[in-house]
């Protein structure tokens, strides 16, 4: 069995007090694109505790996969990206729900992501992050404990 991770990007990989203090280091003004270092390093540590693969379920993924593994690796990615979720115009949950109806092999995941509206019927699998701090330790915590679970059926 895999274990998966359907990882948004913004909300967890990047967070408003990482793009504040970017924007403060570079004297910029507006939006500030990209994914904090510090963010990735935990989701790093997460793969590599729970050996699991990750599905880009963000909307990151409009711009094309290529485009995801690029900016995941240059912030120092270190994990597997095996897919990512269709975009059908629907709740994101309804997204991942068919992602995995596609495949063939059964899978433990978990969802890593912001917003808990969208989920539809796999809200129990959400990690929710906030936008304001992005992901945490606790929420790597929680995520590999999730994935180790022993088989209950």
């Amino acid at each position: 069995m895999r274990r998966l991770i359907f990882l948004d990007f913004d909300g967890v990989l990047n967070s408003h007090q990482w793009m504040l203090r970017r924007a403060e280091s570079k004297r910029e003004r507006g939006a500030v694109l990209g994914l904090d270092p510090a963010a990735v390093g935990l989701l790093n540590q997460l793969l590599d505790r729970s050996r699991a693969k990750v599905v880009v379920s963000s909307t990151h993924r409009l711009a094309g996969l290529p485009h995801c593994k690029r900016l995941l690796k240059s912030t120092g990615f270190t994990g597997e990206v095996i897919g990512a979720t269709p975009v059908l115009d629907m709740l994101r949950g309804l997204e991942i729900q068919a992602w995995l109806d596609a495949q063939v092999a059964r899978d433990r995941f978990v969802i890593l992501d912001d917003d808990a509206q969208d989920m539809a019927h796999l809200r129990e699998h959400l990690i929710q992050t906030g936008f304001h701090a992005g992901l945490t330790q606790a929420h790597v915590d929680e995520a590999v404990t999730r994935l180790r679970q022993r088989e209950t059926t």
